[in-house]
């Protein structure tokens, strides 16, 4: 056995009081028996989180709403405390002046006249022209009922054309009243406004006037419906001209057929009597 030195045994013994790190066991693997293969590890398929909900939009703070009290604006912001802005001041207009409201009193009583006037031109027909016709004709066959209905037609028809000659005047007055109203209306306009007024500018001014114009539409419609009723007396009277002409007719013809009648009633007796006085004279 070898015997160690002092140095040796000092080595030992401080390698003994320090620890040491343990040395690598080494184990001999046999040549013939190959190691195992290490297991390759599978990527696992990532799993995809799903997307968080978008959050909520807070909503809209409603509109303050707005009430409409008479000409002025409310808003109920104002009422609650939310900020608004101030509403604007109401603008009133003036009131006409003096002068102003009698002008406009006096165009309107003449706008008023001038209305009533034209309202006073309605206009009646007074005849019916299938009427007319059936009354004017007659029956040959039947000329007692036609001579004893004549009287009465012709007289309802002259009442009626009496009728329409008057309307006619009352409609000529009514033009006449509106052409003066008129012509006053629109002489004191064209003064109003300072231009130089001519009896041509007035006389112009009225005939543009779209009641003048109706007017005359009127006045010519009442003097058409005043010709129709005489023109229906003159038919009549036609009528009545035909209807004596008619019963004179009839009455030669009566007066023939009458003479006829008496001659072969005449033959007859000539004859009977010639029979018996042959007779006798056998």
């Amino acid at each position: 056995m070898t015997s160690l030195s002092e140095q040796e045994l000092a080595n030992i013994i401080a390698g003994l009081e320090a620890p040491q790190a343990a040395a690598p066991v080494q184990v001999a693997v046999p040549a013939a028996v190959a190691a195992p293969a290490a297991p390759v590890a599978t990527a696992q398929p990532a799993v995809i989180a799903p997307a968080a909900p978008p959050a909520p939009a807070a909503p809209a703070a409603p509109a303050a709403p707005v009430i409409a009290s008479g000409t002025m604006t409310v808003n109920v912001a104002a009422l609650t405390g939310a900020a608004m802005a101030a509403p604007a001041a109401p603008t009133y207009a003036a009131p006409p002046s003096f002068a102003d409201q009698v002008a406009q009193k006096k165009e309107a009583e003449a706008n008023a006249g001038a209305n009533a006037a034209t309202k006073a031109l309605e206009l009646k027909t007074f005849i019916d022209p299938e009427q007319v016709r059936a009354d004017v004709a007659f029956n040959p066959t039947d000329l007692d009922a036609a001579i004893i209905q004549h009287a009465a037609k012709f007289a309802y028809y002259a009442e009626q054309g009496v009728q329409a000659r008057r309307q006619f005047e009352r409609v000529k007055a009514a033009v006449e009243v509106l052409e003066t109203q008129l012509d006053a209306y629109y002489r004191k306009k064209l003064a109003d406004e300072g231009a130089k007024v001519t009896e041509k500018m007035v006389e112009s001014a009225v005939k543009m006037d779209s009641r003048w114009l109706a007017a005359q539409y009127r006045l010519a419609d009442a003097k058409a419906i005043q010709g129709s009723c005489e023109s229906v007396a003159e038919s009549l009277r036609q009528r009545k001209d035909m209807l004596v002409q008619t019963s004179v007719d009839r009455r030669i013809e009566r007066e023939g057929e009458l003479r006829v009648q008496s001659a072969a009633a005449s033959n007859v007796t000539r004859g009977a009597a010639a029979l018996a006085a042959v007779a006798a004279a056998s």
